[in-house]
C-alpha cells in the first residue's frame, strides 16, 4: 500500500512538473472592474515594516470579485441549500473545452448562438462531452480590462450567449461554464440587456443553467493562451452561504 501511495505521488509529480500552467485570473487590485452594484474592492496597508516590524493589508471584498464562481442561489432564491460552501473541493478539477470566438469580434450586447459552438467543435476536432467544464473567449477582458476611470466599460458591456447556445450546453450536461466577461452569458449594451424576451433574470445562462446546478466562472483571463482542450483547476472559498467566491484558476496544458 505504501509502495502504491509513493508511485501514485511521484506520477503525479512527474505530470506537474511536465505540465505548462496558465494563470487564467486577473490580479486583485484597487481599481479593478467590478459589476457596477457590487461594492469595490479595497486593499490597504495595515501594519508596516516601519510602524509594526512587519506588513500586512486589510483586503474588502464582494464574493463576485475577480475571477470568480457564482453558485445557484446567487440568481435564484428557491436554491437556498445550493450555496458555495456546498460545492464538494473537487468540482471545478476536471477536462475543459475552450470555446475560441474571440475571432468573431462581437461587440456589446451581440450573442454568440449554439451554431458558433458546433463550428468551433467542426473546426478544432473537439467535442463537449458531460461533466466537461467550458470555457468561452470572446477576447474581452483582453481587450477592455482596465483599472483607471474607464474600468465600468468592461463590466457594463460585453457579449453574451443565445438561448440555444445555453440548452446546447445544457443538453451536453456540462459542469461549468466561464468565460472572460463579467457575466456569463448576459449581453449587455450600456448597463441594459439587449435580449428581445429576456428570461426573469436576463440571461438564459443564469436562468437555465445555473438553476440545473451548472456553475458559472467569471473574469477569466488569458485564456488565448488556452489550446481548444486543457486541465482546469479552481478552488472557491469555503464561505457560510456563500453567493460565490473568488477563485485562482489555473488550466494545465500537456
Amino acid at each position: 500500500m505504501q509502495q502504491a501511495k509513493r508511485n501514485f505521488q511521484e506520477q503525479l509529480q512527474i505530470l506537474m512538473n511536465s505540465a505548462q500552467w496558465i494563470d487564467l485570473s486577473p490580479t486583485i487590485e484597487n481599481g479593478m472592474p467590478r459589476w457596477p452594484t457590487h461594492p469595490p474592492v479595497i486593499i490597504s496597508q495595515t501594519m508596516t515594516h516601519a510602524h509594526d516590524g512587519f506588513y500586512c493589508q486589510n483586503l474588502s471584498m464582494p464574493e463576485h470579485a475577480g475571477s470568480h464562481v457564482d453558485a445557484p442561489y446567487h440568481i435564484h432564491e428557491s436554491l437556498n441549500e445550493q450555496t458555495i460552501e456546498k460545492v464538494p473541493v473537487d468540482y471545478l478539477v476536471g477536462p475543459c473545452k475552450v470555446v475560441h470566438l474571440e475571432h468573431l469580434g462581437l461587440a456589446a450586447g451581440e450573442f454568440a448562438s449554439a451554431s458558433h459552438i458546433r463550428k468551433w467543435e467542426k473546426t478544432s476536432g473537439e467535442k463537449i462531452l458531460s461533466d466537461d467544464i467550458v470555457l468561452v473567449n470572446f477576447g474581452w477582458l483582453k481587450a477592455h480590462w482596465k483599472t483607471d476611470r474607464e474600468w465600468s466599460y468592461y463590466s457594463m458591456n460585453q457579449p453574451g450567449l443565445t438561448e440555444d447556445a445555453a440548452n446546447l450546453l445544457l443538453d451536453r450536461n456540462i459542469r461549468a461554464i466561464g468565460s472572460d466577461t463579467a457575466a456569463s452569458g448576459t449581453g449587455l449594451r450600456d448597463g441594459k440587456t439587449v435580449l428581445d424576451e429576456p428570461p426573469p433574470i436576463n440571461c438564459w445562462v443564469h436562468a437555465t443553467l445555473l438553476s440545473r446546478g451548472i456553475l458559472l466562472l467569471e473574469c477569466l483571463a488569458n485564456m488565448d493562451k488556452l489550446p481548444n482542450a486543457c486541465y482546469f483547476m479552481a478552488f472557491p472559498l469555503k464561505i457560510q452561504g456563500g453567493s460565490g467566491s473568488p477563485i485562482r484558476a489555473v488550466g494545465l496544458v500537456a
